[in-house]
């Protein structure tokens, strides 16, 4: 079955089929100066500048009280599960709005364009339905205003899809999940070599390898990095942009002269990020130290960093991200023996409402061990929704004279004040019972990984290659899609 054809109501209870006739969704009138900004084969992503919002189309054709109920509950996941592990950082709630017809109507036809003609088969869906939440390429308040002719700062935007920055209970080999599916992906063809970035240099804490966690990015985005400038896509997979004109963006928002040497731009770039990612609030000027050639990873390891401040955007990320430190093997045993002793346990837990009490203290004790093999799986579900989401950073240089509002500033190596924004994005919850799949991957990315770095012949360390699913079978296994929750 497609992903645009596997049953919804499979994680809508009763109850809530029920009363959706009954329950308005707001309407919402939208804006003349709406921007197609991308899409997937599930939904189309519209934003409105003036407003510093992003409406989220669903696609599908589904009848319309089920997607009412997938979108509220979508809605309920980020609002009552997500957003309370990001604190303060978690932005606006989402909403599930509804375009007049006359309105949809006007919007499909002005994006058309724009749209890939690959993506055309399918439209916005008939009721106009969709999610309202933070536009994370813009700030959603304008900059206080500016006396004529100064012109608006640039507004400069980074994406980054992080993965998990620990190694969690299955990484029996030193090496963290990304860094070993690379040779997955490098085995079907998706990628064309390895990528030098890990994910532990990323959430390290220290600067040096956060730095080259970026420059590798840079040198392979994949799927896993895109640059925008004042809301236009113009680095990563896909982009028209190549690494120079990159570069110029990053001299021009950084207002500084483009030096024969890309490395002093990329120095002070990769500092203004790691201080708004890995510091705290009090934490705003990161000063330029002596470069400690010991602090970076060996290369082919994954080594834990120092440790993040708990209260930095990496680091509300990774608490998320170590709820499902588990890892699959164990999670999927886990499962497997509470299926067998409480059949309909689990299923009716995932379909309880995320703002039932089940869900909003797991949150709670975050930090605390669960107290029994339901919410162990829950915190796994929870985790690697965290592990999978977006990072988007946005950012402008701060206007003289201008005054906090409500809105976080650093000051970057070269005294310049910045405005930041952090999100998180791609929040769509995750069945537990996907845990099996999740497995098989992870030891066929394992098995790939020994190969390439373990030739015939050689020793593998004495850990033997642990899977029996062909290449065939693995590609037709991440050819399926996982269940909607």
């Amino acid at each position: 079955m497609s992903r645009s054809l596997r049953p919804l109501t499979t994680f809508i209870s009763p109850q809530e089929m029920s009363s959706l006739s009954y329950v308005p969704v707001e309407p919402y009138s939208a804006d003349s100066d709406w921007r197609y900004r991308a899409e997937g084969g599930a939904n189309i992503v519209i934003s409105m500048p003036h407003q510093g919002r992003v409406l989220r189309f669903p696609k599908t054709a589904h009848a319309e009280p089920i997607q009412v109920a997938r979108l509220r509950r979508l809605a309920d996941y980020r609002n009552f599960v997500i957003a309370p592990l990001l604190g303060e950082l978690g932005g606006s709630p989402w909403q599930v709005v509804r375009l007049s017809e006359e309105d949809r109507r006007r919007l499909a036809t002005d994006i058309e364009p724009s749209r890939p003609p690959r993506r055309r088969g399918n439209a916005i869906n008939p009721g106009g339905l969709a999610l309202k939440m933070d536009d994370c390429a813009v700030f959603p308040s304008p900059a206080a205003p500016l006396a004529p002719p100064t012109a608006p700062p640039h507004v400069f935007s980074v994406e980054i899809k992080a993965k998990q920055g620990f190694l969690c209970a299955d990484d029996d080999l030193g090496v963290c999940s990304f860094c070993m599916k690379q040779y997955l992906k490098l085995k079907r063809g998706t990628v064309q070599q390895v990528s030098g970035y890990c994910p532990l240099d990323l959430f390290s804490g220290e600067f040096d390898r956060f730095d080259r966690a970026l420059r590798s990015l840079l040198d392979s985005p994949q799927n896993n990095l895109r640059v925008f400038l004042d809301g236009e896509f113009v680095y990563g997979a896909g982009a028209r942009g190549d690494r120079d004109q990159l570069l110029d963006a990053v001299a021009e928002v950084m207002a500084e002269r483009r030096p024969p040497q890309a490395d002093r731009l990329l120095k002070l770039w990769t500092r203004l990020m790691f201080t708004v990612l890995c510091t705290n609030d009090s934490q705003s000027v990161l000063q330029e130290e002596e470069e400690d050639e010991e602090s970076c990873r060996p290369a082919g390891c994954c080594v834990p960093g120092a440790g993040l401040p708990p209260r930095s955007f990496l680091g509300r990320v990774l608490r998320g991200q170590r709820l499902a430190a588990a890892g699959p093997t164990q999670t999927s045993q886990l499962l497997d023996q509470m299926t067998a002793a409480e059949p309909n346990r689990v299923e009716e837990a995932f379909r309880t409402p995320f703002s039932d009490p089940l869900w909003t203290r797991v949150v709670a004790d975050a930090d605390i061990e669960p107290v029994d093999a339901l919410e162990a799986l829950q915190r796994y579900s929870i985790g690697a929704t965290m592990r999978d989401a977006s990072l988007m950073i946005t950012m402008r240089r701060a206007s003289d004279g201008e005054v906090d509002a409500g809105l976080r500033q650093v000051t970057d190596s070269a005294g310049h004040r910045w405005v930041v924004l952090c999100r998180l994005m791609d929040l769509d919850p995750k069945h537990v019972r996907r845990v099996s799949r999740q497995r098989l991957k992870k030891e066929k990315s394992k098995e790939l990984y020994l190969r390439a770095r373990h030739p015939r012949g050689e020793a593998n360390r004495g850990v033997p290659i642990p899977c029996s699913v062909s290449d065939e079978g693995i590609d037709h296994l991440l050819a399926v899609s996982g269940s909607p929750m």
